[in-house]
């Protein structure tokens, strides 16, 4: 019985020998814009103080865009948590005064420029209705009117599994970059009423522009002593191994075991 546990012991404190650091990063988007389907191949966006997100009609509905650089992030790091922040700033004085849900998704590649359009190529195959939920919030259309709140207010998009797989895959990926979609899915776009959402994007130079939180853990490299102990330790767990079942003594050395 002690020659089965001792390998498992040895195995345990070779692992505890390599320690793992825990960080968080906040990160401010690369590129910044919107889309809209009114205007499918306008791509004059990217420029402006403000995005927006949701529908003026059925044929008006906006998109955001938001491409943020993961290569700032260590080497052989692990993704733990990942939140997205962005600042509702304005009141449309036409929208229905109600609730509205925004989801985000992955575009599924990375857009490397401010000037967007509706029916660019990463855009022309972005299906909302079969696109993977990486999170939701959910905010009021007319928040300075009854029931709502007061301005700037912080819309938060929580960590998520699968917001954090979407991260992780990117970091791995060759661009470490991804483009995260924002579009309004309840009422879903283009339904009855008006749901027109502002917000603060990074060329506002204000403190309420968008921000990606994440969270993410590095193995630390070991130092010399600690590799051989690593090493030594492995080769131990490994004979002992090789050795259990003999009563107590090694099949090789017949020397009892302690």
């Amino acid at each position: 019985m002690k020659t089965q546990l001792l390998p498992k012991i040895c195995l345990v404190a070779a692992c505890a020998a390599l320690p793992v650091a825990a960080d968080t990063a906040a990160l401010s988007p690369e590129h910044d814009s919107y889309v809209r389907k009114d205007n499918a191949t306008g791509n004059s966006y990217g420029g402006e103080t403000k995005f927006f997100v949701g529908y003026a009609s059925a044929t008006a509905i906006a998109r955001a865009l938001l491409t943020f650089d993961l290569s700032t992030i260590p080497d052989n790091a692990t993704i733990t948590t990942a939140a997205l922040s962005i600042w509702q700033t304005g009141d449309d004085g036409s929208s229905t005064n109600a609730d509205m849900t925004i989801s985000v998704f992955d575009l599924g590649s990375t857009l490397s420029t401010e000037t967007p359009s509706w029916t660019s190529a990463a855009m022309g195959n972005f299906d909302v209705a079969s696109a993977t939920v990486l999170s939701t919030a959910t905010l009021r259309a007319r928040p300075a009117q009854s029931g709502g709140y007061g301005l700037p207010h912080e819309v938060t998009f929580d960590s998520t599994a699968d917001f954090v797989a979407a991260i992780q895959a990117a970091y791995e990926s060759g661009a470490q970059a991804i483009t995260l979609v924002l579009a309004i899915t309840s009422p879903a776009e283009g339904g009855s009423g008006r749901y027109w959402a502002q917000f603060d994007s990074t060329e506002a130079a204000t403190a309420n522009i968008p921000s990606l939180a994440l969270g993410y853990t590095v193995a630390a490299v070991p130092e010399p002593a600690t590799t051989a102990l690593f090493l030594g330790l492995l080769g131990l767990a490994g004979f002992l191994v090789h050795t259990k079942g003999t009563k107590g003594f090694s099949k090789v050395t017949k020397f009892p075991i302690l």
